[in-house]
């Protein structure tokens, strides 16, 4: 097997160059295990080399001189050695692939799973661009949402998103084992606005959204239904037409964790719904909504140091919904 060192640094993650490195490393334990079986044999083909003290028969010398493929050596001397160099050059071909394996599973296994970093600049990027180096970033952050796998059994995709006003309406649906973190600007959320967030069916990993503020007035700030495991982390959300059913953050039929956030002039400014189980940390502030903090059908725990506070009522529950002070009833 040959390759070029020099594409493990040139690295487009795509799902055709994982299919094709995936088909690499079959081959790589195919191969493998044909040079295991190739020590097996001629160590065995050693063994039978000696002569038995018995023999002395010219048959005897004579299958003890030639080699497995046919190759009659003119001393038994010369055999062993050759053999003894095979199993040297097959020793250091098992440690190039080996090595070759290990460098190819830094950043893809087995199964298709990837560790990248996108970048986006509304201002500087291009949808063409590799999106791959902050140099040659995305122009919309939808971009880089629609590359990340639909299926993996592990990997990290961080998509990094440059200040910016993102007039964008981003949908991340029916991802599965990849861990997923957009970020934006957690020292001033306010510098990366995008229009909502909707994330939908995201199983067996983490998604994690920071630093991002969502303006939309017609849609839930930021809504995740039916994710395993969502954080919100230092975001704000405000819904400035205050429009009857839109949230700041809401979980439906999900889990995850509230923390650092603002929601602000929305109807509801986090809520639980269907079945859902969140956390809502420490620091979560806003206003100017009509309820606080709502769960329906769900369970909240909420910590001390929120000042989420609603016209109507600051915590409201519904339908059999729960709100706990940091986990006591």
């Amino acid at each position: 097997m040959t390759f070029n060192p020099k594409e493990l640094d040139q690295l487009h993650f795509n799902r055709e160059y994982r299919d094709t490195q995936n088909e690499n490393l079959k081959g790589i334990a195919t191969e493998f295990v044909d040079i295991q079986r190739e020590r097996e044999v001629m160590h065995k083909r050693l063994s039978s080399t000696l002569l038995k003290p018995t023999g002395g028969g010219n048959p005897e010398v004579v299958a003890a001189r030639t080699s497995r493929n046919g190759t009659e050596y003119d001393t038994l001397h010369e055999h062993m050695d050759a053999m003894e160099l095979n199993l040297d050059n097959n020793t250091n071909n098992v440690s190039d692939l080996l090595a070759y394996q290990a460098k190819i599973k830094k950043v893809i296994n087995v199964d298709g799973a990837v560790d990248v970093n996108y970048w986006v600049s509304v201002l500087t990027g291009s949808d063409s661009n590799s999106g791959t180096i902050s140099s040659a970033p995305f122009k919309t952050i939808q971009k880089a949402l629609d590359l990340i796998p639909r299926d993996a059994e592990s990997g990290t995709i961080t998509i990094k998103i440059i200040d910016g006003t993102y007039s964008e309406d981003l949908v991340l649906r029916n991802k599965r084992g990849t861990h997923i973190f957009l970020v934006g600007n957690t020292d001033s959320p306010t510098n990366v606005r995008v229009k909502s967030i909707y994330a939908v069916n995201i199983t067996g990993a983490y998604l994690n959204i920071s630093g991002i503020e969502a303006t939309s007035g017609s849609k839930h700030g930021f809504h995740y239904d039916r994710c395993d495991y969502a954080n919100t982390t230092n975001c704000e959300s405000l819904l400035a037409n205050k429009i009857s059913g839109m949230s700041g953050i809401y979980y439906s039929a999900s889990k995850g964790v509230v923390a650092g956030c603002k929601v602000q002039l929305c109807e509801n400014g986090i809520i639980a719904n269907f079945n859902s189980q969140i956390t809502v940390e420490a620091n979560n502030t806003g206003g100017g909504n009509t309820y606080g903090i709502t769960s329906a059908r769900s369970i909240i725990h909420k910590y001390n140091n929120n000042t989420i506070t609603g016209d109507t009522k600051n915590e409201y529950t519904y339908a059999g919904g729960l709100i706990t002070n940091g986990g006591i009833i």
